[in-house]
């Protein structure tokens, strides 16, 4: 028996290594379907769990993976309905293969993992009220091709997460967020990922440092399409941030510092293109060869509010023959006379590029530091 009135499906404990539990059904009133509490080398593999009971018994979890490391988790299905538990659960485990699973749970996670060097791929995750993939307190772990949707929650979630790589994941939120990064989910890689929501934002990044996007799509239909919040030194590279229809805004910046916003794709809202606001300040942000609407770049009153508005600059140098010369130094100065950059040419006459700045946006003043003197 689980609980006053119900039972468990399958329970390996310790001393249960390089099991298998394959082609099991399991329905019915159930704390858990499949627990692996502790045994590593477990294949856990075509197995289908329901445990979506009429009563919302509380704390039903269809798979639970705890303490366990090096196991195998691969094209199950676990739907778990109640006040907690949840579909799948990876807990405090290492060294796990987690391949084209589904996890579905009305009010706790889809999926969720929690430990270190695990691959997560080509699973889907949903929940009406919760995150549809969950991925906490984990580090060094390769997330690729996974799939969350959610109706009232953040559909993809990461918290607490460091040194993870998250690749051609996809989140899908109605009323909440598609994409979350947040509370310390710091030193990570973020590729070819899409966030969308329907009344929220589509990529919110809250507490996240350090870390690189590339080629992310964030998108909303009312609110935000990419959005940093309270955080800090991020490259965001190649960025889609659009929203759709009224009151929405491309890129939403607030208490965030040192983030360059590089080769944009796409940012655009019908309120706003660049949202930058807030009384604590948000501050040396840049955008650095992004084009969009100067009459939708919002940067709101006060000296700590700003952003730089920055174009990618390359110099060639040759003689009279047009042949280029290396080791010449190219030094640029701004319109007010103030030292910008010095730059050394390569055999070929070419500097490297750089980063050379039109204007700064300061509370809604742009001062110009183009024209530039070479």
């Amino acid at each position: 028996k689980g609980g006053a009135d119900k039972a468990n499906g399958i329970i390996l404990k310790d001393n249960a290594d390089n099991s298998t539990v394959v082609n099991n059904i399991l329905y019915g009133e159930m704390d858990y379907g499949i627990y692996i509490d502790g045994p590593d080398y477990v294949l856990i593999s075509n197995n289908s769990v329901n445990l979506s009971v009429l009563d919302y018994s509380a704390g039903p979890t269809g798979i639970i993976i705890s303490g366990s490391d090096n196991n195998n988790l691969t094209n199950n299905t676990a739907i778990a309905f109640g006040v907690g538990g949840g579909g799948i659960q990876i807990s405090g485990s290492d060294n796990g293969v987690i391949i084209n699973n589904t996890g579905i749970s009305n009010n706790s996670q889809g999926i969720s993992l929690s430990g270190t060097n695990n691959l997560l791929f080509s699973n889907r995750g949903s929940s009406i009220s919760n995150a549809g993939i969950y991925i906490g307190s984990s580090n060094g772990n390769n997330i690729t091709l996974n799939t969350a949707i959610t109706n009232t929650s953040s559909a993809f979630s990461i918290t607490g997460s460091t040194n993870n790589t998250f690749t051609l994941n996809t989140g899908i939120g109605n009323v909440s967020y598609g994409f979350v990064v947040s509370q310390n989910s710091n030193n990570s890689v973020f590729k070819y990922n899409v966030g969308i929501s329907n009344s929220s934002g589509g990529f919110y990044l809250s507490n996240a440092s350090n870390n690189t996007f590339i080629s992310n799509n964030g998108t909303s239909n009312s609110s935000y399409g990419f959005t940093l919040y309270q955080s800090s030194n991020n490259r965001v590279i190649r960025q889609l941030g659009n929203g759709y229809l009224a009151g929405s805004t491309g890129v939403y910046i607030r208490e965030s510092w040192g983030n360059s916003i590089e080769d944009c794709v796409s940012v655009s809202g019908v309120s706003n293109d660049i949202y930058v606001i807030n009384a604590l300040g948000a501050v040396n942000n840049s955008f650095v060869n992004c084009s969009y609407s100067l009459a939708k770049e919002n940067v709101q009153v006060g000296a700590a509010n700003d952003i730089k508005r920055k174009w990618w600059y390359m110099a060639y140098v040759n003689d009279s023959d047009g042949t280029g010369i290396g080791i010449v130094d190219v030094v640029a100065y701004n319109s007010s006379g103030g030292f910008n950059f010095n730059a050394s040419t390569n055999a070929s006459g070419w500097t490297n590029r750089t980063a050379i700045t039109e204007y700064a946006n300061i509370g809604g003043t742009r001062r110009y530091y183009s024209d530039y003197n070479i």
